[in-house]
This record gives structure tokens, sequence and C-alpha cells, in this order.
């Protein structure tokens, strides 16, 4: 922490003594280490009190108009010498070191058990570290902190144990990395209709990777293949061995791609606009008006979540405690007259499995245009 906020923390001790009424500079020094000593930082000798000083009279620190051009940051804060007494001028604003209001903090402890999950990674165990030392929380702040679970399945792969979750979201991560800097990559990957992976269930692809999405606690990613023109989804588990590499050509330099103009002609924005999940539907699968009716238990769970953007309430029976929602989604084409619309979404057959008797679909109708 000393190397993080010490110059910050110490104007922090001033304003502090100032707010308590001022005082000698002798008193300004004791007061000011004491308060340091308590934070666990090296205390300051009067020369650099008196930078400290000035650094506060010029706005030098991080505070909430710290983004103010240089001059109209000098003299915001302004504290007056009379009569060997340092004091606040009478005109003087008083910083603001961003810290949070007391609603607003006491949904830290709450961030942090949800980041809790994921500290195994650098950059959350530092963003972790930054938040106890930022907003200086106290013992009763961690503690609540630890009374937040989030509760979700575990990734499990093979060969990964109790790292496979890590090491899926570092592989997230690093893809993230290759989308960011338009990379081709290449990687053997495992289809989900295989329970067990081995060689002989792995295909080799050379994808233009595109976005990274997290859907019922899996990740995945939506790719390209190199000269091809369809979307694909990978789940980002199914990578064999959890391995991407940079795409190269003959020469063996890296393969890069326009991935604003890929993303365009895919349609990506788009694209899962009436989808349930991650589903890639053909271009020429209709959207469709489709009523699900909940009942009891799954009625009211309903009520409370939106599982898709396009969910919207029809009607509510009292009579049977039901509730009748609309979804705007994609079906597949029939395979024969009047197939089950759930038979033509995997993802939609999948969604009402959860709720058994307590869900089923009342039409579905074709939307036109």
């Amino acid at each position: 922490m000393e190397k993080l906020n010490s110059k910050t923390e110490r104007i922090r001790c001033i304003c502090d003594f100032l707010d308590r009424g001022g005082g000698s500079l002798v008193e300004m020094q004791n007061a000011v280490n004491q308060n340091l000593e308590d934070k666990g930082l090296a205390t300051i000798e009067v020369r650099s009190l008196r930078y400290s000083l000035r650094q506060l009279k010029d706005g030098d620190f991080e505070h909430s108009l710290s983004h103010l051009p240089e001059s109209e940051r000098k003299n915001l804060f302004n504290w007056e010498y009379h009569r060997g007494t340092y004091r606040w001028a009478e005109s003087s604003l008083k910083p603001e070191f961003g810290d949070l209001e007391e609603e607003e903090r006491s949904t830290l402890p709450f961030l942090m058990g949800i980041l809790k999950r994921y500290e195994t990674l650098p950059a959350v165990r530092r963003i972790l570290g930054q938040l106890v030392e930022h907003y200086r929380l106290n013992e009763d702040d961690l503690e609540g902190a630890s009374a937040v679970f989030h509760s979700a399945p575990t990734l499990y792969v093979q060969g990964h144990g109790k790292a496979s979750e890590k090491n899926v979201v570092e592989l997230a991560i690093q893809l993230l990395g290759h989308i960011r800097k338009e990379e081709v990559i290449e990687f053997n990957y495992s289809s989900v209709a295989f329970v067990k992976s081995d060689l002989n269930t792995l295909n080799y692809h050379t994808v233009m990777p595109l976005q990274i999405r997290l859907y019922d606690n899996l990740y995945y990613l939506s790719a390209v293949p190199l000269n091809e023109n369809h979307l694909l989804t990978f789940r980002i588990d199914q990578i064999h061995g959890l391995r991407v590499d940079i795409g190269s050509d003959e020469n063996e330099n890296p393969i890069h791609f326009d991935r604003k103009k890929v993303e365009k002609k895919m349609g990506l924005r788009s694209h899962f606009k009436h989808v349930l999940g991650v589903w890639n539907h053909a271009a020429e699968d209709q959207v469709h008006d489709i009523r699900v009716e909940f009942f009891g238990w799954a009625a009211s769970y309903a009520k409370r979540l939106q599982f898709h953007p396009t969910q919207t309430l029809i009607h509510t029976n009292v009579s049977n405690n039901s509730l009748v929602f609309s979804f705007k989604l994609k079906l597949k084409p029939e395979e024969f007259p009047n197939q089950p619309a759930e038979e033509r979404s995997p993802e939609l057959s999948f969604f009402l499995g959860r709720f058994r008797r307590f869900a089923r679909v009342l039409s579905f109708e074709a939307l036109r245009g």
C-alpha cells in the first residue's frame, strides 16, 4: 500500500486534521504521522509535510476533480496560515477521495463474494486487493464478503482437476486477446455429441474468433472458419488440452483478419437476437411467437426472471395458478407436419425440461418479415 497510495493518504490525513479545526505545524505532523502509522505507512518529516500541503493546494493528487486541467485544479482546496494555525480557507472546497456512500459501501462485500470465485486469476486477485486498500475495508467488511456465496456448477475438464474452471477462464481471456488482435487461431476440438473425447473424436479447426459468450455457466466461442462464410460455436472446455495456437501461413507468419468486416458479413450483432442460448440457427430459420404456460412454482420462478429479451407476460390465469409468456425465437423447419416447437429448437427443449410438467408450449406461430 505504501507504494500505491502514500501521497494520497498523506493528503487525506492532512484534510482530516484540517476538518477537525487545524492547528500548528507540529500538531499537524503528529496527527498525520499517527494516522499514517495506523494505516501501516511510513511517517514523514516536516519537509515532506510542507510538500504535501503544496500538493493539496495544487490539486496534485487523486480526487474526484482530478480530471480537470492543471490550471483549474490549482487553488480548489485552499488552506491558510493565521497566527500559528493551519486551517481551511473560508471559501475552500474540500476534496472527495472517491469514498463510497454508506449504501454503496455495503455492496462491496457482495461484489467481493462474487469475485472470490475467480480469485485464482491474477487480475481478479489484484482487483480484490485494491478494493481493500482503496476503500480501507475493515474486518467487518471482509467478514461480510465471506458470507456471500456464488452457487453454480463447477467445471471439470479431464486432466485439469480442481484447476479446471481457472484454466477454462484463462483460455477465455487468452481468446479475447486473439479477438482483440484479430488473429486467426487453430485448435483441436471434440464435439459435445461425444461423451468421451479421444483422438478419434477430435477435429482440427482454423477459425477467425469473434466473440466469447457465457451461457448457463459454460463459456462459448463464436467464430468463422477461415475462408468460409458461416458461424460456428465452440464450447471452450471442449477444446483439446485447453490450448489454441495462432494460425500461420506458409511462411510461418501470423494470419490476421478484419474483425469488423467479418462481424458485419455474418450479421453477428443480430445473430443471437432470437436465440435462447448459443445455438446457430440457419439464416432461413423463421422467427416464431411461442406461447409458453408456466404453472405453480415454475410460474413464480418465471415471473421474476427474464430468460430472453423478447419475453413478455401475456396472460395471468388465477384459476389454475399459471402465467403465459410470449417468446420470439427461431425454429428449424418442420421435419413432419405439426412437429412440436421444442423438437425444432434443442435449446427450447432443454429450457422447458428443467420445469418438467410445470411448463408447456401452448402455441407457436411464424412471424412475417
